[in-house]
């Protein structure tokens, strides 16, 4: 009889002991279970960050990219501003140049025509009839000038590119004017003294 006990109590503690082992086994494994999800969480999260953060890199980089673009932009608009500012002047320049040269031409072109004028006695000879040679007389008659300009011929033909009045235009500009009326109407502009004179 104490054989059967003994044997019973051995298997009983053989029980114990297999349900011991098990329940530890069950919690290593449980253990181990919460470790490979804690580790398992770590890596998502450290995941997560890096991803957040390469995000921030690339949302960097994408800003620093359009500023650059931005700034290039920007100094393309002011080089092609400055270029058209240079155009300008330069062409400003170029017109300035090209009135001066039409000027100085136009004066060499007056000075050469009053010098072929001062010799020229025929002009002198209509001014003696015409005003007793007085080239800067205004005797209020309504004809101004050595030889007796009306204003709106003087004016119809250019005349004010030397003076407002004929009578305060030189003698040379006085001829150059008279010659151009001269071709256009013939000495018939100055009809009692041109017969004086022989004129036609």
């Amino acid at each position: 009889m104490e054989k059967a006990w003994a044997e019973k109590a051995a298997e009983r503690r053989a029980a114990e002991q297999e349900a011991a082992e098990e329940a530890w086994a069950k919690k290593v494994a449980e253990r181990e279970a919460a470790e490979k999800a804690w580790a398992e969480k770590v890596a998502q999260q450290r995941a997560a960050e890096e991803a957040a953060q390469r995000r921030d890199a690339e949302e960097k980089a994408a800003q620093q990219k359009a500023a650059e673009e931005a700034a290039e932009q920007k100094a393309a608009e002011e080089a092609k501003a400055k270029q058209a500012a240079e155009q300008k002047a330069a062409e400003q320049k170029a017109a300035e140049q090209a009135a001066q040269q039409s000027v100085a031409t136009e004066r060499v072109a007056v000075e050469r025509t009053a010098s072929t004028t001062s010799n020229d006695a025929v002009w002198d000879r209509l001014a003696q009839c015409e005003s007793g040679g007085n080239w800067s007389i205004n005797t209020g008659n309504g004809f101004y000038g050595g030889i007796q300009f009306k204003q709106d011929v003087w004016v119809a033909n250019g005349g004010t590119q030397y003076a407002p009045m004929p009578h305060m235009a030189t003698r040379e500009q006085q001829i150059i004017m008279g010659k151009k009326i001269q071709a256009m109407a013939g000495w018939g502009a100055w009809p009692s003294c041109a017969a004086q004179l022989g004129l036609s």
